[in-house]
């Protein structure tokens, strides 16, 4: 069986899941992968290949048509991106099993067209919070049987638990995603700046993408000593050996599903302080897996629980790591 993945990119999140899914298998299984644009990092891209499986970068419109008339099955890795669209444009009247995995909520601004989860075979969402869009809720009265939901991501449960999760160690506290306030809380700063700890200083592990932005925030309340930038590193589960506490402040209006650093960090033990955004509250079960928060207040009260109970904190970050493991 012959399987086409057809995606923008192999970077970040999508890169890690599609990975992951090269597993040993008795069905004999043929996978491409389709990039339709040059990624900025090669790192998932270099794995793929080296597991004996080919990957096309920007194929032409011949080629692609040609790629998916050949392919038993077409997934698709769906959020909007213009060169998904473009090519769904030249292909969608060709013939195909196609399978839709939604790497986005649909609940805000990236609405999932009605269009797209009709003309797919099935439909897989990376979260059960995609449920509450209208386009889902209209095909549940009709044709449920092509929807699950499958998170995208795998092989947490290989992960080591870090090593600053003993009660002894003092707290920690990191970030590890995006800066793009698109999905890191806008306000992420002065949520920070409420925690009344000293010395207080998060560690940030992600892309120097806003660095400046926030470190210019920091400067302004005076709090220069706020943050800790790592820039991105390949090596996540290195980086997070050194935190105990993920405080993942999320912009509430996100277009995020699967939050694979949230499930990277809790794996590992780490307890995760979030928002009571639709995706994280998905993943989050307040006081057992991690503290669930609604305000700058609640917020800075729960680091402060999290600083004075450390061996409630290492058995809530135990919690975590069976949960997604």
């Amino acid at each position: 069986m012959k399987v086409i993945h057809l995606t923008p990119h192999l970077g970040g999140g999508v890169g890690r899941a599609l990975s992951g899914l090269l597993q040993p298998s008795e069905h004999h299984v043929e996978h491409v992968f389709v990039c339709l644009e040059q990624a900025e990092k090669d790192h998932f891209i270099k794995l793929i290949i080296a597991s004996g499986h080919q990957v096309i970068v920007e194929p032409d419109e011949q080629q692609l048509k040609h790629l998916i008339t050949e392919a038993d099955i077409v997934q698709l890795e769906w959020w909007r991106h213009p060169k998904t669209i473009s090519a769904l444009l030249k292909c969608c009247h060709l013939p195909m099993r196609l399978v839709v995995w939604c790497h986005v909520s649909g609940l805000y601004n990236e609405i999932i067209p009605e269009a797209l989860v009709e003309i797919s075979s099935r439909f897989i969402m990376t979260s059960a919070c995609t449920y509450q869009t209208e386009s889902i809720q209209s095909l549940l009265e009709v044709n449920n049987k092509k929807l699950a939901v499958i998170h995208s991501n795998n092989g947490l449960e290989h992960w080591p638990i870090s090593a600053a999760c003993h009660p002894q160690k003092n707290l920690s506290v990191g970030y590890l995603g995006s800066f793009n306030f698109a999905k890191l809380h806008p306000d992420y700063i002065y949520y920070l700046a409420k925690v009344e700890l000293t010395p207080f200083t998060v560690t940030m592990i992600g892309d120097d993408f806003n660095a400046d932005t926030l470190m210019a925030q920091a400067k302004r309340l005076g709090r220069t000593d706020l943050l800790m930038f790592t820039g991105y590193i390949h090596d996540v589960a290195k980086s997070l050996d050194k935190i105990n506490v993920l405080a993942y402040l999320q912009n509430p209006r996100h277009y995020g599903t699967n939050e694979n650093a949230l499930l990277e960090a809790m794996a590992m033990g780490i307890v995760p302080v979030v928002l009571n955004n639709p995706a994280e509250c998905e993943i989050v079960e307040h006081g057992k897996t991690g503290l669930v928060v609604n305000d700058q207040a609640s917020f800075a009260e729960a680091i402060l629980w999290l600083h004075q109970h450390p061996q409630q904190r290492t058995e809530m970050g135990g919690n975590a790591s069976a949960f997604v493991r």
